[in-house]
């Protein structure tokens, strides 16, 4: 994902702790989020956790809400 802040733009792609760390507090699995629809909201929080693990942010998942100017999802093109 891509996201920008006041400080500039980053780019961070999102592990499988993250992943799981999301599904446990949602109680949901991310195929099933995918199916209802994947907001920005699901995004932030993602983004925030995989931040999170790798000490690129310290602040609260709200504070990063808060910091926020853009965020958009970017796929890595199918090398086949």
């Amino acid at each position: 994902m891509r996201f920008e802040t006041a400080t500039g733009s980053e780019t961070v792609i999102v592990g499988p702790m993250a992943i799981i760390g999301y599904e446990t507090e949602n109680r949901t699995k991310l195929s099933r989020v995918a199916e209802t629809g994947f907001g920005v909201t699901d995004m932030t929080d993602l983004a925030w956790r995989q931040l999170v693990l790798e000490n690129r942010v310290s602040g609260t998942l709200d504070e990063f809400r808060l910091s926020l100017i853009d965020i958009d999802p970017v796929t890595e093109p199918d090398p086949t």
